[in-house]
């Protein structure tokens, strides 16, 4: 399937709660988790669309969000010393190498 924002956003409210998988079909991202709390977010002033994806590796958060022509992701690791996160990292996926599915 080739995605975009309408149909990704579909597909993320009919998966709420269930695991999924994200990957770029060139390899450089594959993700498996939990899906919550898919939906509109004002993020200073600006109405993005993003999830969180839970993944089982304890103190992992991965963020979604939709933009016109690419998922961007944001993967969050806790730190064990302190309020600074220990790993921090984003990527971006087009939706033409988009491949998003039930795990």
């Amino acid at each position: 399937m080739e995605w975009d924002k309408t149909n990704l956003i579909e597909f993320l409210e009919s998966n709420d709660q269930k695991q999924i998988i994200v990957e770029d079909t060139g390899g450089a991202v594959r993700l498996r988790g939990m899906l919550k709390h898919p939906g509109e977010r004002d993020i200073c002033g600006s109405i993005l669309y993003e999830a969180t994806l839970i993944p089982v590796i304890e103190g992992l958060e991965v963020s979604l969000t939709l933009h016109n022509d690419f998922l961007g992701i944001h993967i969050l690791a806790d730190s064990t010393h302190g309020n600074e996160s220990s790993l921090s990292c984003a990527a971006e996926i087009s939706y033409k190498k988009l491949a998003i599915y039930p795990g």
